[in-house]
């Protein structure tokens, strides 16, 4: 009978390093930083805009294509109108993909001046768009 409670014992403490290092390589993951690369679009203003928001954490911007670069693109026309107080509105929808696979795409809507509102709300698409979890990433700040 002691023989069989060590070997359970035994059994439990391997399942329970085993779960720890799961959680431990989950939270590694979490933490490491989403290399992304930018494709410019025809508007310099917002593609400065954008470049800015991708050279904070967790992201990294990188020139290189390969297996684990998030490549976000505006192929489509940049519509620019203005809204009732004359302030420019810029739409235009955003494409993520990551080793030629899309991954998704997001309608952006952004006044010239809420640039950082709009470039937030781009960081948490782009990481949504490879699956992080991103209620809440770096560098943002309380607008309540």
């Amino acid at each position: 009978m002691d023989r069989l409670v060590r070997c359970w014992i035994s059994v439990g403490l391997y399942i329970l390093l085993l779960c720890l290092g799961v959680a431990g390589a989950a939270a590694q993951f979490s933490d490491s930083p989403i290399r992304v690369m930018f494709q410019p679009s025809s508007n310099d203003v917002l593609d400065a805009a954008i470049e800015d928001g991708f050279s904070r954490p967790p992201f990294q911007k990188t020139t290189h294509l390969s297996r684990d670069v998030l490549v976000v693109s505006i192929p489509e026309k940049i519509k620019t109108r203005k809204d009732k107080y004359g302030i420019p509105l810029w739409e235009f929808t955003v494409k993520f993909s990551r080793d030629g696979d899309p991954l998704g795409e997001s309608y952006e809507a952004c006044r010239s001046t809420e640039m950082s509102d709009c470039i937030d709300q781009l960081r948490v698409d782009s990481a949504t768009a490879i699956g992080r979890e991103a209620r809440r990433l770096p560098d943002q700040t309380d607008k309540d």
